[in-house]
């Protein structure tokens, strides 16, 4: 913690930056960072988690996908883009990731798929296309673990549909 008057002073000096209302930093900075970091309980899903999962080869810009439990607040920030799911699978898949010296929370490979489907109006084309191709490669390599997929699509309503979308698509 710094004083006030030290506060006020490296503003001035410009020594520190507010790139986010009511966060500031000193140096450079990575604003996916920030924002997990003012979000510390939103999930990182559908294109973000995508890019760092690299299922597809754009890096995440922003918006930025986070997913919350439902309930949270509305943000009004154009860079955050806001999804809420439900408690009872808002907790399915996540897994806690390490980056720049913060942990972050990130659905899985297997969630993340799941979550397209869910989510299919909001992705972009040739982002989908781009990812479904990558999760069949995974699944040829072994790499995608399928009965988890399933265990997911059961908890979830119109899990029919997203069985067909399984067999269908990836498999």
């Amino acid at each position: 913690m710094i004083k006030k008057a030290q506060f006020l002073t490296r503003m001035q000096q410009k020594k520190l930056k507010s790139p986010i209302r009511g966060m500031y930093v000193k140096g450079d900075y990575d604003t996916l960072d920030l924002y997990l970091t003012r979000y510390n309980s939103a999930v990182i899903t559908l294109q973000t988690a995508l890019s760092l999962h690299r299922l597809i080869d754009e890096w995440p810009n922003n918006p930025y996908d986070l997913c919350f439990k439902s309930g949270y607040r509305k943000i009004n920030d154009n860079k955050i883009r806001q999804y809420r799911d439900l408690p009872k699978t808002f907790l399915l898949g996540i897994e806690i990731i390490k980056r720049n010296g913060c942990v972050f929370k990130i659905y899985n490979k297997e969630r993340l798929l799941l979550e397209l489907w869910r989510k299919r109006k909001y992705v972009a084309d040739d982002i989908y296309k781009e990812a479904i191709h990558k999760y069949r490669d995974l699944v040829k390599t072994g790499e995608l673990n399928i009965p988890l997929i399933k265990k997911y699509i059961a908890s979830v309503p119109k899990s029919d549909l997203f069985y067909c979308k399984l067999s269908d698509e990836v498999l």
